[in-house]
């Protein structure tokens, strides 16, 4: 078991339940839910893995799960030949289209929950649900982030939203075996997922993005470049 603890949202453990209930996306089983006013929720799974869980109406303090196996994508890297690679990136690719399955009319967490975002002085914002994307354009730009967006348009799809080697997990033979760390999920613009992707630095990571989002999103970029003004966003 791991138990996550801090300024945790609501809305991930509803993710990640969500995620294990209609999809086929490795995550974390949760096991249990920890809310300020002292309450704990005992998340039960029946014969088909499936869960049933009420939820409480309180900030959430801690969240228990099950620990999953394999190493991150992190550390496995440097040492992983081509072949494992391209194995990682069919997984990945098959659980991106699951998630973009899910569409919503607005942009923040799963049961209207606030959308998250990092500004440009690297702090975690919170703000929303937003109605349109250009509300949640505004939103950025008013916490510091480059207005690089233009389209307004975009569907509006179930997104990890930190998809980044140090939260994939895999095995040896370089099949996922777990996506975590879903406290940046919600319901964002398509290029959202390509976009917080692409923020990470390690090596011959930018390239092999681009097998995971093969799509060109020239309307979201100004140059084509997710990382705009020295803003990681």
């Amino acid at each position: 078991m791991i138990i996550k603890s801090g300024n945790l949202q609501a809305h991930e453990a509803k993710t990640l339940i969500f995620i294990n209930n209609e999809t086929t996306i490795p995550v974390p089983k949760v096991r249990k839910i920890q809310y300020s006013n002292g309450h704990v929720t005992d998340v039960h799974y029946d014969q088909h893995g499936k869960a049933t869980v009420q939820y409480e109406d309180h900030a959430v303090t801690k969240i228990t799960m099950d620990l999953v196996a394999g190493q991150t994508l992190e550390k496995a890297w440097e040492e992983m030949g081509q072949d494992k690679k391209d194995r990682v990136a069919e997984d990945l690719c098959q659980y991106i289209t699951q998630l973009r399955k899910f569409t919503a009319d607005s942009i923040g967490g799963l049961d209207n929950g606030p959308a998250r975002i990092v500004s440009a002085m690297q702090e975690v914002v919170e703000g929303g649900p937003f109605e349109s994307e250009a509300q949640f354009n505004n939103f950025r730009q008013s916490c510091g982030v480059c207005p690089a967006v233009v389209a307004v348009d975009n569907p509006i799809v179930l997104t990890h939203g930190d998809l980044v080697p140090k939260n994939i997990l895999v095995d040896d033979q370089g099949h996922v075996t777990g996506l975590v760390d879903w406290e940046f999920s919600g319901y964002y613009p398509l290029y959202w997922e390509h976009r917080r992707a692409s923020k990470d630095l390690t090596p011959g990571w930018a390239q092999f993005v681009v097998q995971l989002f093969p799509e060109i999103y020239e309307r979201e970029y100004i140059w084509g470049s997710p990382v705009l003004f020295g803003a990681l966003i």
